[in-house]
């Protein structure tokens, strides 16, 4: 198949891209070997999310990234992902989500709950006052659209943050 030929010519340095010598190639071969780690390292749709450590890995992708990114992963009933989105990207140290647009997705996926999240590229996984602001509007938006939200995880650098272990936002709604 295409994909094995393609993995030999890498590995066996056979392969010939018009316009790139041997360090473009070898940069060529570093970006895929690297995007195969972090495809491999991303739970597939299917897995269950019964820890914060497993919705990690699945914002994994947005950890180092140079700006803040906010996520969703939506879940049917069984806690069993269904996909995962980007909802917005801002910059070095903020990025608006909005209530309406992290629901609007997880719905038209057919989300029953979710798991929200976003890095910070500071290195730091503390929670602002706008986190804790955010993660109290989507707990109340989700109750009233039968949509739990199961947690909010702050990641970066491999080092992350889950809101609900660590406050007592969820203890008023406790029907997930």
């Amino acid at each position: 198949n295409v994909q094995q030929r393609l993995r030999d010519a890498l590995s066996s340095g056979s392969l010939q891209v018009k316009g790139l010598g041997p360090s473009g190639l070898k940069r060529l071969q570093s970006a895929l070997s690297l995007g195969r780690v972090i495809y491999n390292a991303v739970p597939a749709a299917g897995t269950v999310i019964d820890d914060p450590s497993v919705a990690v890995a699945v914002f994994h992708p947005i950890a180092c990234e140079p700006v803040e990114k906010f996520a969703v992963i939506a879940l049917d009933v069984k806690h069993r992902i269904l996909s995962m989105r980007i909802i917005s990207t801002g910059t070095a140290t903020e990025t608006c989500a909005h209530p309406r647009d992290i629901f609007r997705w997880v719905m038209q996926v057919g989300g029953t709950r979710c798991v929200v999240g976003h890095n910070h590229p500071s290195g730091s996984v503390d929670p602002s006052e706008d986190d804790i602001a955010l993660t109290r509007q989507l707990i109340q938006g989700g109750e009233l659209l039968g949509i739990p939200v199961l947690d909010h995880l702050i990641v970066s650098s491999g080092e992350f943050r889950s809101i609900r272990q660590t406050s007592d936002l969820w203890a008023a709604f406790m029907s997930d």
